[in-house]
């Protein structure tokens, strides 16, 4: 169950009264459990009404739909880029740039595009693929 309150912005005249104060402008946020997962994050409305129907619709299907699904690709593109803005080894980024290739082999192979389709089942289909040793596997992991 979800509960929608107000997180008021720091100048809002209202913030000294709290969550439960819900007459202002100040964006709405869910905070609660959906599909067995805590969350908590931002409505993306600032209607009450609106709000309410939008948390109303993701508890009778248990879930919250987005209509931006990330690929594979992007997410290790995304990756990949945050490793490079780390500054980490060029061993490292290697390493992963050599797994990033690996990945998309498999889920091409598997038919599988986007990244809320990699479970924890596929992942250890995907990991018994390797062809490394025990000691470099532990480094992949």
């Amino acid at each position: 169950m979800l509960t929608i309150y107000r997180r008021h912005r720091r100048c809002c005249k209202h913030r000294s009264k709290g969550r439960a104060h819900r007459h202002c402008d100040c964006p709405i946020w869910a905070d609660g459990f959906l599909g067995g997962k805590e969350l908590r994050l931002s409505i993306k409305v600032r209607n009450w009404q609106r709000a309410q129907e939008l948390v109303r619709d993701w508890e009778s299907r248990d879930r919250i739909d987005t209509d931006e699904r990330k690929t594979i690709g992007e997410g290790m593109r995304d990756f990949l880029c945050d490793l490079e803005s780390r500054h980490l080894h060029v061993s490292t980024t290697r390493k992963y740039k050599l797994l990033d290739h690996q990945l998309k082999d498999f889920a091409q192979s598997r038919g599988l595009v986007f990244l809320d389709e990699l479970n924890l089942d596929v992942l250890s289909r995907f990991r018994t693929t390797w062809k490394d040793g025990p000691r470099s596997s532990a480094k992949k992991t």
